[in-house]
């Protein structure tokens, strides 16, 4: 379990963080911002330490013993810094030799983590000739060294495709078996999906704590979706005022080559959104969907409910 007491981003920062994660099962924490998701994951891992408040993990402060409480958490993150040029076979023994695991054992949970996810067939390969999808297993695959307690995971299913994203929800719900796992994501549909539980946080403030089931009604559709895409700027605003009548469109904000598309999920879905871009022409280089809204409205009923108290 990692514990967060009274928790700031900044010095300056009002707002306040307080809230426990983990345990058995599947966890996750909505931002709806990339630099929040971030700065949370380092964070709740012990890679950095709050400026104000105390994080805990299995009852301990992380800062009083930093390296071994790190050692209780295995990050998995969207981008792994690894070296293109080696094997993923020698990146995962780097890995462990600076994890400081016995030689012995880091044979042996390495070979049980490329079974685990089934990556055996690519151990010999290098870092560079692997898809986004393999990057992402071997990602987890490292944090599993040192049979840690919790697996936290930092946006799982960003920038990879439909079938992709299907596979590594699968592969997250059987990691969620033998482990506790935790997911940071403004991706509202895979922790919907997946998570017991969610947290949504917005600007270092908390505005929700419940089932997944509670927040998949109080989401009741409404999602954002963010795309990066390459051509023309003249194709980008032929597509974007084709899609600005669909049905279920509420709101399209165009900002060079980044499209920003607020919709109704019961009545469009982001397929037809993103084959209405391509059919432009376009090629569609990275997406993003959140559920903005949510968080935007969670955090609007606070500050009534303040103003009434007040």
């Amino acid at each position: 379990m990692i514990e967060v007491q009274s928790v700031k981003y900044t010095l300056e920062s009002e707002n306040e963080l307080t809230f426990s994660v983990g345990g058995k099962g599947i966890h996750g924490i909505f931002c709806d911002d990339d630099g929040e998701t971030a700065l949370l994951t380092d964070i709740l891992s012990g890679a950095k330490e709050a400026l104000v408040g105390t994080v805990l993990i299995g009852k301990e402060e992380v800062k009083l013993r930093p390296s071994e409480q790190r050692e209780r958490i295995g990050v998995a993150l969207s981008k792994m810094p690894f070296y293109d040029d080696i094997t993923v076979m020698e990146t995962l023994g780097f890995i462990a030799t600076a994890k400081k695991i016995d030689p012995e054992k880091s044979s042996r949970q390495i070979k049980e983590a490329l079974s685990l996810l089934g990556i055996e067939n690519i151990a010999k390969k290098q870092i560079k000739r692997l898809s986004i999808q393999n990057r992402r297993r071997v990602s987890a695959a490292q944090a599993l060294l040192g049979n840690p307690d919790t697996i936290i995971f930092e946006s799982p299913t960003a920038d990879i495709g439909e079938i992709c994203e299907k596979e590594m929800r699968e592969l997250i719900k059987m990691l969620g078996n033998i482990k506790s796992v935790v997911i940071l994501s403004s991706d509202s549909d895979l922790l919907v999906d997946v998570c017991e539980d969610v947290k949504v946080i917005s600007g270092g403030r908390l505005l929700f704590d419940g089932s997944s089931e509670e927040l998949a009604f109080r989401l009741d559709g409404s999602r954002r979706i963010t795309v990066t895409l390459k051509g023309s700027e003249e194709n980008i605003e032929k597509a974007s005022l084709r899609i600005k009548v669909f049905d279920g469109v509420e709101f399209l904000e165009c900002d060079g080559n980044t499209v920003t598309v607020d919709f109704d999920s019961k009545l469009i879905n982001r397929e037809a959104i993103l084959s209405a871009f391509e059919g432009s022409g376009l090629t569609v280089r990275a997406v993003k969907i959140s559920a903005r809204a949510l968080a935007e409205s969670l955090g609007k009923t606070q500050g009534e409910n303040k103003e009434e108290e007040e």
